[in-house]
């Protein structure tokens, strides 16, 4: 079975869609909160490995569109909360055996997924 799972983050939310023999079985987004947007590139992998490891899936190409992340899992990362993420997806290698790639922003399925308008949030937050 060929799994790919396409992650992304933007300033109101991250994203990742899990695409298995060609067709998407599942995407989410999460609205999200954070001071750094590669930080939340690494935590949109992390939640799309739960969405795989849901679906049973033993092997994944992750997708992203952040240089960022595939630096960090090329060289590592200096300490700080995406090194503590870093470890917990490095963790998951047991469960899922995993690669990462680099997609443009436009190639990116989770893309659509991550651009909430803001003023469709401050209609939710009332």
């Amino acid at each position: 079975m060929e799994a790919i799972l396409w992650c992304d983050a933007s300033y109101q939310a991250i994203g990742a869609c899990l695409q298995l023999n060609g067709d998407i079985v599942e995407d989410k987004a999460w609205e999200y909160s954070f001071e750094n947007i590669n930080v939340a590139e690494l935590q949109a992998v992390l939640k799309g490995l739960e969405l795989a490891r849901k679906y049973s899936v033993q092997k994944v190409i992750v997708k992203t569109d952040s240089t960022t992340v595939c630096r960090w899992f090329e060289k590592g990362v200096k300490p700080g909360e995406a090194r503590a993420l870093l470890l917990a997806i490095i963790q998951m290698k047991s469960e899922i055996q995993f690669s990462i790639e680099w997609v443009k922003s436009l190639d990116n399925k989770a893309d659509s997924r991550t651009n909430i308008r803001a003023s469709f949030l401050g209609l939710m937050r009332r």
